[in-house]
């Protein structure tokens, strides 16, 4: 069994594709459950619950991915990634059922990305490492 080393953490190679499944996993869910057409009366859009299941989706995620990642660049295309996803959903919402886009959705899936950004320092780096 192959270990590798970083910075962050210690792993075993064969938690890489655990995380690569981890992130489809969330992906996915998160899709599904932004574009269902039904929402429960806790994901009612204007509610404050809502705003904090928005941060939460997207903190989590990103504190797990940049607990493991050893490279500043990409915890910073993690982030890039989730703000895109983010933004997706908003416009998938707003063709197929007619929704205006909601800001208020948007500011609460870039404060959850900050807030699962700055749990932990990001990686130093040394710049010669970032191009190999």
């Amino acid at each position: 069994m192959q270990v590798i080393k970083t910075s962050r953490v210690t792993l075993n190679k064969s938690v890489i594709p655990t995380l690569f499944v981890f992130t489809g996993v969330w992906i996915v869910g998160l899709v599904i459950a932004s574009l269902q057409p039904v929402r429960y009366q806790v994901a009612r859009y204007g509610t404050l619950s809502h705003l904090i299941l928005h941060a939460i989706a997207f903190a989590v995620p990103i504190f797990i991915l940049q607990s493991v990642i050893n490279r500043r660049t990409l915890v910073w295309m993690s982030a890039s990634g989730a703000l895109l996803l983010a933004i997706g959903i908003e416009l998938a919402q707003r063709s197929l059922y007619g929704n205006r886009f909601e800001w208020r959705d948007l500011f609460a899936d870039i404060l959850g990305v900050a807030v699962g950004m700055l749990a932990r320092p990001l990686p130093r780096e040394n710049p010669v490492s970032i191009l190999l």
